[in-house]
């Protein structure tokens, strides 16, 4: 409770109560979580996705500096 505590009191936003999650790759996958800014909020929600693999692609190459469709990443909705 207190490092959730000491986290909360953090000038920086986080995400929770995500769904889906068991649908995203443990590794080789980039989330993506975008949300607009929010002058002293509380809280809003945030629209979240994950760039993996696409089905079949067990392989993971380093894949710097090159779109998600070049790479045969597919988008996943996960929250």
């Amino acid at each position: 409770m207190f490092l959730e505590a000491y986290a909360l009191g953090l000038p920086r936003r986080q995400v929770e109560l995500t769904v889906n999650l068991d649908q995203v790759h443990m590794c080789g996958c980039l989330p993506v979580a975008s949300w607009p800014k929010m002058k002293q909020s509380a809280g809003f929600p945030a629209r979240i996705f994950a760039l993996m693999p696409a089905a079949g692609d067990s392989d993971l190459p380093n894949r710097a500096g090159r779109s998600a469709e070049d790479v045969g990443l597919s988008p996943a909705r996960i929250g």
